[in-house]
């Protein structure tokens, strides 16, 4: 997975995405000199790819907004982006989650009068099924995976809902200071219980919401963010550094130097240091594993996954690049930078990279400025596949992490 979404920003909710204006610009040119250290081969080896039958399998999705107010999303084929099926189910504020064969998005529709969740057949785009949530004036985070659907709905408190129909299966009223994190039918969550005072770090059975332990926050800071690997939860403490507790009882196992965390499996921990270099960090006891020179991007990954697949960690930098790292050594195994990278994932062997690409000689990206496109690169070599202009799209879906990905 994807690792769970984590969000890197210190304290604030994220804003409504704005809708963009819809520019058809071809933007290759630009992207090709644009991309500094190791610009894209212009041919490149096939990937394999999966997804429906017929000659357009879809590999991801995006969402979309249009001028015209319709929105919703988008599954485009492994084989040029192009859509493969398009559904209308509301605006996305964030980025939606991908678990196995379905896609969990939270949409607002005209007059923002409720939040919907909306799970949605990757396949085909048939929505499964709709559930209605109070409105706020922020937007709503979900998380997932194959036992729950978990939704924080900021004032109006936590939400657990049926993955396989969207009842409300249970609701707390408490205040979620970061997104909550669910694995193995274990909710996780940063929790204010007044309100900005000290949050604990607790965790909830998924099926009926029941606390199961619950433990202060080490060093009192606000807004940290938590990642999980099989064994620990890793949380960020912005003005300490990272800590990994017991998944089984909220038990301290260590506490790391400073940084900011990017991701997180079974074996390390991956942060951006004080130097916004990247570093890795042992899962087992926080001792440093190795240092890069390869800035970690902090403010270009803020809501974003920075994935890792076949052991290799894939992160966008504050430059708007976008680099492959061995996880094993650090080793930077391609790169390329001023790509204007906003997230990535990586699916079948494909990096599919979101980008916003400027007007020639427009000096950088204003409102409407910019065509949103999606370039698919081996994941291997980074050598281009394809790239794909998306002038109504705003977020890629995330998928969810395997075990077996936590385990790399």
């Amino acid at each position: 997975m994807k690792l769970p979404i984590a969000l890197l920003r210190p304290p604030q909710r994220p804003p409504l995405w704005a809708a963009q204006l819809a520019l058809a610009l071809s933007c290759l040119p630009i992207l090709l000199a644009a991309c500094g250290q190791s610009t894209l081969p212009r041919t490149a080896r096939s990937a394999t790819v999966s997804g429906t039958p017929g000659n357009s399998p879809v590999a991801f999705v995006y969402t979309w907004f249009s001028s015209t107010g319709t929105a919703g999303l988008v599954g485009p084929s492994a084989h040029g982006g192009s859509a493969v099926w398009r559904v209308e189910v509301g605006h996305a504020n964030w980025a939606p989650i991908i678990v196995g064969d379905t896609v969990y998005a939270c949409v607002v529709g005209h007059g923002y009068a409720g939040q919907n969740i909306v799970a949605v057949r990757v396949a085909t785009g048939q929505l499964k099924w709709r559930t209605t949530l109070p409105a706020d004036n922020f937007n709503y985070v979900i998380n997932a995976d194959t036992t729950a659907v978990v939704v924080d709905a900021g004032d109006n408190g936590l939400y657990a809902l049926n993955p396989q129909n969207g009842a409300i299966r249970w609701h707390l009223p408490l205040f979620v200071e970061r997104n909550p994190l669910i694995y193995a039918g274990v909710v996780y969550a940063l929790v204010d219980a007044q309100r900005f005072s000290l949050p604990s770090l607790n965790a909830y059975r998924a099926s009926d919401g029941k606390l199961l332990w619950s433990v202060p926050h080490p060093q009192g800071a606000h807004n940290g963010r938590i990642e999980l690997n099989s064994s620990a939860i890793v949380e960020n403490v912005s003005t300490v550094g990272p800590a990994a507790f017991s998944l089984r009882d909220g038990r301290l196992l260590w506490t790391g130097e400073g940084g900011f965390i990017v991701a997180a499996t079974n074996a390390a921990v991956f942060i951006e240091d004080q130097n916004y270099h990247l570093d890795a960090l042992s899962a087992q006891d926080g001792s440093s594993l190795w240092q890069t020179s390869i800035s970690a991007g902090y403010d270009s990954i803020d809501y974003d996954v920075a994935p890792v697949a076949n052991n290799v960690l894939y992160v966008t930098g504050s430059s708007g690049g976008i680099a492959a790292v061995r996880t094993r050594d650090g080793t930077v195994l391609w790169q390329h930078t001023n790509m204007n990278a906003e997230a990535v994932i990586v699916v079948n062997g494909v990096a599919y990279v979101y980008t916003s690409v400027p007007p020639y000689d427009s000096g950088g990206c204003g409102l409407g400025a910019c065509t949103d496109q999606v370039v698919a690169l081996n994941a291997a070599t980074g050598a281009l596949l394809w790239q794909k202009s998306v002038p109504d799209g705003q977020m890629l879906a995330e998928p969810v992490a395997s075990d077996e990905v936590r385990g790399q």
